[in-house]
């Protein structure tokens, strides 16, 4: 089972996902992300951090959002957890992503980056 919620703050688009991350729940997890690449023009924390592990379904999924974000000058953070960090470590896409511990590290760096734009 998977939980996917949406929120913001302060403008910036925060998706949390919790449970079990594999390809069960890819679809479910590509839907809404399609959705804030329609609905928002903001970066993207994606908080991963209550998550029980990354196949190469999700990972899949992460990259192709990274991308799409890339592709609308919108940027994204991952929230990890040691699971997800493992996970990225031994694929070598923990060079790929920006991860932080914290949500509020992730929040801290993006409004960074928007205060740089300006």
């Amino acid at each position: 089972m998977i939980t996917l919620r949406r929120d913001q703050f302060d403008g910036i688009e925060i998706l949390r996902a919790a449970g079990h991350l594999d390809y069960r729940h890819c679809a479910e997890a590509k839907a809404v992300m399609s959705e804030v690449l329609e609905d928002s023009s903001s970066s993207v924390v994606l908080d991963l951090s209550d998550g029980q592990g990354v196949d190469s379904s999700w990972l899949g999924i992460c990259i192709w959002f990274k991308k799409a974000l890339g592709h609308q000058g919108r940027s994204m953070v991952i929230v990890s957890n040691a699971s997800v960090d493992r996970i990225l470590q031994l694929t070598r896409l923990d060079c790929a992503f920006r991860t932080v511990e914290v949500e509020e590290q992730a929040l801290s760096m993006l409004l960074k980056d928007r205060e740089v734009a300006l």
